[in-house]
């Protein structure tokens, strides 16, 4: 919340370090955890960082290429949600908001793009 336009100040959900922490000591198969980039520096130091996604994971992941729509951080319009699902080849009719945000695009923004997803899946195999 602290790169947009919103006046709330939130804490962090640390929950994800807690599964990280959990799958590092207690699971025997392969295993990936994505989050957006904080805002803050990360409590563990992810295994892959890629465009503005950290990975953290058991097998290395390799840095893929992906080049992002000019300006998409700031785009928060109808228009702005179809760039980013002609981008992301990812197309639906309702407008989903995540938590009190009221960005028709924010959800898209945190989208892995597909292509960095399937090299993810690749390098795990």
């Amino acid at each position: 919340m602290k790169a947009t336009r919103h006046k709330v100040a939130d804490y962090p959900d640390f929950k994800l370090y807690e599964v990280i922490v959990f799958l590092q000591h207690f699971f025997k198969g392969k295993w990936v955890v994505e989050n957006v980039k904080p805002y803050y520096e990360p409590l563990i130091k992810p295994t892959a960082e890629i465009v503005r996604h950290l990975f953290w994971s058991n097998f290395p992941i390799d840095n893929v290429k992906v080049e992002q729509p000019k300006g998409f951080i700031q785009k928060s319009n109808l228009k702005g949600k179809k760039e980013m699902m002609d981008w992301l080849g990812l197309h639906f009719e309702e407008v989903i908001y995540y938590k009190k945000n009221h960005c028709p695009v924010q959800i898209l923004r945190n989208c892995v793009h597909p292509v960095v997803g399937l090299s993810v899946f690749q390098n795990g195999r």
